[in-house]
């Protein structure tokens, strides 16, 4: 293995990580897993990510990392010169303070507001509309603050060039307009997204995603 394999699916997480890698420039393998037909829970994708989840990053020397803001953050580190992730200890902190607060935006809100009958018990009607609006609502605020962080910043630690925090920024962006929330209101965070969109990295890694899902 002469690089890192990247396992992950279509239009998740793992799209952050494929961006990181791209933007930073580093030789990799991509394979697609297929969700729907529950490939993530076969034993051979389970002797690789016990997990069974997606992202994960397969190293060359056999060693395999899960969790996509940890998988940003190494692809950060393989490759210092990319400007992915600051050099100074309290840059590096801010970047890693998004990366994992985009994680859990994405964990905590996507789920309840695309599935809530698995969050209801008992399940109702009601109970599920609740638990989405709530969901969405968390979803929303999250959007509110980034857009408060980008003021007067074209990227969000606010220097000249992207980082892993705005990957992370723009995955929680991509999950409200997934669920149809209002962008009228955050002009910030749409400029930014229009600036993180005309990345190279970010165009060949949509394309690989549609690619995948057969788009």
């Amino acid at each position: 293995m002469s690089g890192p394999v990247l396992f992950t699916a279509p239009f998740t997480s793992g799209n952050a990580v494929l961006i990181a890698l791209l933007e930073a420039g580093i030789p990799h393998e991509t394979r697609y897993v297929n969700l729907r037909a529950g490939e993530h829970k076969r034993p051979e994708f389970l002797a690789i990510n016990p997990k069974g989840q997606v992202p994960a990053l397969q190293l060359p020397d056999g060693r395999v990392l899960t969790e996509h803001p940890a998988l940003m953050a190494w692809a950060a580190a393989a490759a210092p010169d990319s400007g992915l992730m600051p050099a100074d200890p309290a840059g590096m902190a801010e970047a890693l303070q998004w990366a994992t607060w985009g994680g859990w935006v994405l964990g905590t809100a996507i789920g309840p507001a695309y599935a809530p009958a698995r969050y209801a018990e008992p399940s109702s009607p009601e109970t599920e509309a609740a638990i989405r609006a709530r969901a969405l609502a968390k979803l929303a605020a999250a959007l509110d603050l980034a857009e408060a962080a980008l003021e007067g910043r074209d990227w969000v630690l606010g220097g000249a060039r992207r980082s892993i925090a705005d990957i992370s920024v723009q995955m929680v962006a991509g999950a409200g307009r997934m669920f149809g929330l209002p962008f009228d209101r955050l002009p910030r965070l749409s400029a930014h997204g229009e600036r993180f969109g005309a990345l190279p990295g970010v165009q060949a890694a949509r394309e690989s995603d549609k690619a995948a899902a057969g788009q």
